[in-house]
């Protein structure tokens, strides 16, 4: 009950600072924070540095993210975790659904650029706003569900640690990255990273609240389906 209050009051503060953060955007197009940030990302820039940092993107791009997403749910099948699987299915679907929705809601231009849609040729024709960005979402989701998986199942700190350092260095720099090659400014990747925050948060609450119903269900299932299924599903 009391990591339930927890979560709550998180899911409150971050709705509150993504609410904030799109009225601001809306009012006024082009912030100063985002000029500082874009200038001094561009002080950094290096054709080598652009290069390397593409390849970082791509871990939060829409193909990355499907390649990813296939080796997921591969080893959670494997390890019968069915119950993961749905979880890991709903906190991807809602980061696309609200991406896409609120893209097209408020239509922020890019910084340099237009980008359209691009996932393998397909949707080509449509336009990608810039805020939020969906980069950083994605990353925050996919980085974020796996450190849950590694905080919750696996016992030495040491190994928690370092997965946490590796997961939140990745997250921010692809959203660094997006920012260097001038696909978003700053806010872009702020907004990005507390909505895929937010939608982990709300998943997992809902994950709690509703995984012993399930369990007592599956639990009922005929004896002959294996014990590691009815466990986990």
């Amino acid at each position: 009950m009391k990591n339930n209050k927890v979560i709550k009051n998180t899911i409150y503060l971050l709705t509150l600072s993504v609410v904030i953060l799109t009225v601001t955007v809306l009012k006024k197009e082009s912030l100063i924070l985002d000029s500082f940030f874009f200038e001094w990302m561009n002080a950094w820039s290096t054709p080598k540095l652009h290069a390397f940092m593409e390849q970082i993107v791509f871990l939060g791009s829409t193909e990355g993210l499907f390649i990813l997403t296939v080796l997921t749910l591969l080893v959670l099948l494997r390890k019968y975790r069915f119950d993961l699987m749905v979880l890991y299915l709903s906190i991807m679907s809602c980061g696309l659904v609200v991406t896409y929705a609120m893209k097209k809601f408020i239509q922020r231009p890019r910084p340099a650029a237009t980008v359209f849609v691009d996932f393998w040729g397909l949707g080509a024709d449509s336009i990608s706003y810039s805020f939020p960005s969906g980069h950083a979402m994605k990353s925050t989701l996919f980085f974020g569900f796996l450190t849950c998986c590694v905080y919750l199942h696996i016992k030495n700190k040491g190994i928690k640690a370092s997965w946490i350092g590796i997961a939140t260095i990745i997250v921010l720099s692809v959203g660094g990255g997006q920012m260097l090659n001038g696909r978003h400014f700053f806010t872009d990747i702020i907004a990005g990273y507390l909505v895929g925050l937010n939608l982990i948060f709300v998943n997992i609450l809902l994950y709690g609240k509703y995984k012993e119903k399930v369990d007592h269900i599956m639990m009922q299932l005929p004896r002959k389906l294996p014990r590691k299924i009815r466990r986990n599903v």
